[in-house]
């Protein structure tokens, strides 16, 4: 049993529950080893930083209490400790990020820069233009969707990951996959469609 988590199957029931008191006391608790895990592993990135653990312990909490299928519901009193699966959660969280920064310094070396020199201005224009209309879209996206939806966008259209990978790593079938990338593109039309009506500065 953790220090300090009293009947610790009661307490992650009402935690799944959504009784906020249950989840607060569990970060409390366990807050620490959360980030002391994500800081081991990040440890061998460059980018490793108070803000990325930030980041990787958020996200870890996100899976553990996240529905329709919280990680933290697997857990079993008769199984691994409470910290040990935790912990494991934290584990997986950050291995996920260092992959999706390997992808994204693979992106960067494929990406061909914006030429100033080009001998037509307008296509440098077209350039730049849709790097800041793609960089609104994803801002766009994380102001409109909850966070299992910005990490599904994140997976599938920064990462590259299939539909089946994702599900994999987010533990869920494949339709809970679809239905989010079915509100993804939605979410996308609306903001096309709102971009296109607003007038050039």
């Amino acid at each position: 049993m953790v220090p300090g988590v009293h009947e610790p199957s009661a307490q992650i029931k009402r935690a799944l529950e959504g009784d906020r008191s249950a989840q607060n006391r569990l970060v409390t608790e366990l807050g620490g080893l959360v980030r002391a895990v994500a800081r081991h592993q990040l440890a061998q990135s460059q980018a490793c930083n108070e803000q990325t653990v930030d980041d990787v312990s958020q996200n870890t909490w996100l899976g553990l209490f996240a529905p329709p299928k919280p990680r933290l519901g697997l857990w079993r009193p008769g199984g691994m400790s409470l910290a040990s699966f935790v912990g494991q959660a934290a584990r997986w969280q950050a291995r996920m990020y260092l992959r999706g920064q390997r992808a994204d310094r693979r992106d960067r070396r494929r990406e061909v820069p914006v030429r100033e020199d080009l001998a037509d201005p307008r296509e440098f224009e077209r350039q730049v233009v849709a790097r800041q209309t793609a960089g609104l879209l994803a801002e766009h996206i994380s102001k409109t969707l909850p966070a299992r939806g910005c990490l599904i966008f994140r997976l599938l259209y920064e990462d590259g990951l299939e539909i089946s990978e994702v599900a994999d790593r987010l533990e869920v079938n494949k339709q809970v996959v679809y239905n989010w990338k079915h509100r993804i593109r939605e979410c996308a039309r609306t903001f096309a469609e709102s971009h296109d009506r607003t007038p050039p500065p």
